[in-house]
């Protein structure tokens, strides 16, 4: 499995954007959430000065390094795990995917086909991990299951997680 990582201003404009789209789902469902108010609108230069504090006030280049470092040293037991299932066996094969690194919006979220979201404002590398790995189950889920329901998706993507990375992110929550 390739992971591509996106630390891109378009990048993080896109989580903005799909962020604010989602503002009234995070708050109903009460989602732990980074989002401030100064991105609300379409000022973009209020927008770039609201990103700037925030890279700075969260260290989004070292926390971006940590995140792809973390990646780099569990890739090839991923892909082992993977590679031992054979309903995975494609996925880490071919499978190729972004991670757009961000500040904004939820822990972690996904867009079709291939594009995972990771906040670095929420949680440590360990999380992050755990955070990519969900999503990119998420998206293989997706796409096998869509009459699922919201909720039961997602109690059936924690259950995979825990038996595929159960014994390597022990401390995994639901």
């Amino acid at each position: 499995m390739h992971l591509q990582f996106d630390t891109s201003k378009e990048a993080l404009f896109c989580s903005i954007e799909i962020t604010k789209d989602s503002l009234t789902f995070l708050n109903e469902h009460h989602y732990n959430h980074y989002f401030p108010s100064a991105l609300s609108g379409d000022d973009d230069a209020q927008m770039l000065e609201q990103i700037s504090r925030d890279q700075q006030e969260f260290f989004y280049e070292q926390r971006a390094s940590a995140l792809k470092a973390a990646w780099d040293k569990i890739k090839p037991l991923i892909n082992q795990i993977f590679s031992s299932k054979n309903e995975f066996e494609l996925l880490s094969r071919t499978g190729s995917y972004v991670c757009r690194v961000t500040m904004y919006g939820p822990s972690g979220y996904f867009e079709e086909p291939n594009i995972v979201y990771v906040n670095i404002t929420i949680g440590n590398e360990e999380f992050w991990m755990e955070t990519v790995l969900y999503e990119i189950l998420h998206l293989w889920i997706d796409q096998k299951e869509k009459d699922l329901p919201h909720e039961q998706r997602e109690e059936y993507i924690d259950s995979m997680f825990l038996s595929l990375f159960g014994e390597m992110f022990p401390n995994y929550k639901k």
